[in-house]
């Protein structure tokens, strides 16, 4: 198990079932940076919540192709523990450029999740579904 994923259940309703749930949502806004020279590209997340949060994660969506055949897989890239902070600002730099989706998830300090997924499409995000 790796340090985000322990992270992430310590909060989990899984091992904290009487954890209050949310009333109002949390926002996750996203910018995305052109990229640079080297095909690295930024990507800044705002994300608030009144009751704290906990963590964010960040996915990554890549096509994958294997004898004939192709699909998209998602994959962790990196996580931030917030310890709490109503809000936040945090970035993540991925250097793949191959990389067209993201999701960014996060848990807040009861346990409640949220995430936001954005398709990236010259160099303009487009979100697919807001929290």
């Amino acid at each position: 198990m790796s340090k985000c994923e322990a992270e992430w259940l310590n909060k989990s309703r899984f091992f904290n079932p009487n954890q209050p749930f949310f009333d109002k949502p949390p926002t996750i806004d996203m910018n995305v940076f052109p990229m640079d020279a080297i095909g690295s590209r930024r990507f800044q997340f705002e994300v608030a919540d009144e009751d704290g949060i906990h963590q964010v994660q960040l996915f990554v969506s890549k096509r994958i192709r294997s004898r004939g055949m192709s699909w998209t897989k998602e994959f962790h890239e990196e996580c931030r523990l917030l310890n709490g902070k109503k809000a936040a600002t945090v970035e993540f730099e991925i250097t793949d450029t191959a990389v067209k989706r993201v999701r960014l998830q996060m848990i807040d300090a009861l346990g409640n999740t949220a995430s936001r997924k954005s398709k990236i499409k010259d160099e303009t995000p487009e979100s697919l579904e807001k929290p």
